[in-house]
């Protein structure tokens, strides 16, 4: 019934604003769509801040016409005061800077994930922010978040400066601190990991995450020996085995099942498919010498010798 209803109310917007676009009643430089960093990483004119916003200014508002079943809506201009904290990718930025975005007004639907242009006054977030054709800063998207929450960050430890922003941003997000807030990162790392799936890959993202369930802090171990088996359950470490339900454990188990035949029929060449580019072959193989299931761990001892490298 939840889902049906935000179909609806999602259709009902959809409709509302093609029809205002094609009045030409939506400004020329909206970019109406969910925020995808890695798009926005890869955007020549796109720019990557740790920032905390400072303060928001309403430009202007336009109201759209009745369409159907929807209420007027307006369409708001904002400015919003950004003090950077960290580059990750573009010029180096000192001070404050502004950039301005496109808000929806008055829809039932919360629009975005989650809704709003940025995170209340005063919060931290890593922002992604493209120039616009004027050559102001714009929010990388309209209507829909433009930044990542990061409220398990403290200042004064800013991530180290990289020359690779995708390997950067995941970094950042999965790359736990003693300085940081353990509750707020745990709970954070669910979507953090989508996130750096996106941009850094299959390799990177679970060599990040074996490194936060290696620590002993909580909950950050036990989110991140979670998070390992949801999305990596063929190599779920066994030093996670104590931090997992048994409901969880035997789903897990139904998983590794079908994946474990995949490799044992696919071998080398299924190994190199599920790493797609993103790492090593030798080092992924050993990474499953440590796995919790002991038929997969022999398995990597096995393709290890088949590949040449280890006798």
């Amino acid at each position: 019934m939840q889902l049906t209803r935000l179909l609806f109310h999602s259709t009902l917007l959809t409709v509302a604003i093609q029809e205002a676009a094609c009045q030409r009643t939506l400004p020329n430089d909206m970019r109406l769509e969910v925020l995808n960093i890695a798009d926005a990483i890869r955007d020549p004119l796109s720019f990557v801040v740790l920032a905390v916003p400072v303060s928001n200014t309403k430009l202007h508002e336009v109201t759209l016409p009745k369409q159907g079943l929807a209420d007027p809506r307006t369409v708001t201009e904002i400015k919003t005061s950004l003090r950077v904290l960290a580059v990750l990718k573009g010029p180096v930025l000192v001070g404050n800077i502004e950039y301005r975005s496109y808000q929806f007004g008055g829809y039932s639907l919360k629009i975005g994930p989650p809704e709003g242009a940025s995170g209340p006054l005063g919060s931290t977030g890593l922002y992604f922010l493209r120039t616009g054709g004027d050559g102001t800063l714009r929010a990388f998207v309209d209507g829909y978040r433009p930044d990542i929450r990061t409220p398990w960050f403290r200042e004064g430890h800013p991530p180290p400066s990289c020359d690779r922003p995708t390997l950067c941003v995941a970094e950042f997000l999965l790359n736990y601190q003693e300085a940081y807030e353990p509750t707020e990162f745990g709970s954070s790392l669910g979507d953090n990991v989508m996130f750096s799936m996106q941009t850094a890959g299959f390799m990177p993202t679970l060599t990040f995450l074996m490194r936060d369930a290696e620590r002993s802090e909580q909950p950050v171990h036990s989110e991140a020996c979670l998070a390992l088996a949801v999305w990596f359950p063929l190599e779920f470490p066994r030093e996670c085995e104590a931090a997992t339900s048994i409901e969880n454990a035997l789903a897990r188990q139904t998983r590794v099942g079908a994946l474990r035949g995949e490799l044992r029929r696919g071998r080398l060449d299924w190994v190199i498919n599920h790493l797609d580019g993103t790492g090593p072959v030798q080092d992924y193989l050993h990474l499953l010498q440590a796995a919790s299931d002991a038929e997969v761990r022999q398995l990597a001892a096995t393709l290890l010798i088949e590949a040449g490298l280890q006798h």
